[in-house]
C-alpha cells in the first residue's frame, strides 16, 4: 500500500514519458501520443477521486485511469486538456489541478 499522494515520477513503468528532476522538483513530461505510466500495488477499491497537478504545454489530450493494463477497464477519464485549460495568472500559473471522478 502506498501513501495517498503518489508522484508520477515514482511510476513503476513508463512509455513515451521522461522523468525530469530539476533542483527540488520531480515530475514527468509526456513525449508522445499514447504515453502511459504504470503503478503497481495500488488498491483502487476505495478510490473515489484523483487529482493531478498538470501543465499541458502544447499537448492536447485526455488522461485515463485503467485497471490492470493499457486496455483494461476504464475507471476514470478527464475531458480534453489543452494549454487553454490552465489559469492565465495567479499562484498556479501554468500548472493546475485536474480532478476527475471514477467512471
Amino acid at each position: 500500500m502506498r501513501n495517498t499522494t503518489v508522484s508520477a515520477y515514482s511510476a513503476d513503468g513508463i512509455e513515451n514519458v521522461a522523468r525530469a528532476n530539476p533542483v527540488d522538483e520531480h515530475y514527468v513530461q509526456v513525449t508522445a501520443s499514447g504515453s502511459w505510466l504504470l503503478f503497481r500495488d495500488i488498491d483502487l477499491n476505495q478510490i473515489k477521486k484523483i487529482t493531478l497537478s498538470i501543465m499541458p504545454g502544447n499537448t492536447v489530450g485526455k488522461i485515463q485511469v485503467r485497471a490492470g493494463s493499457l486496455d483494461g477497464k476504464l475507471l476514470a477519464e478527464t475531458g480534453v486538456l489543452t494549454k487553454d485549460s490552465r489559469p492565465a495568472s495567479g499562484p498556479q500559473e501554468g500548472w493546475f489541478d485536474a480532478s476527475f471522478l471514477w467512471a
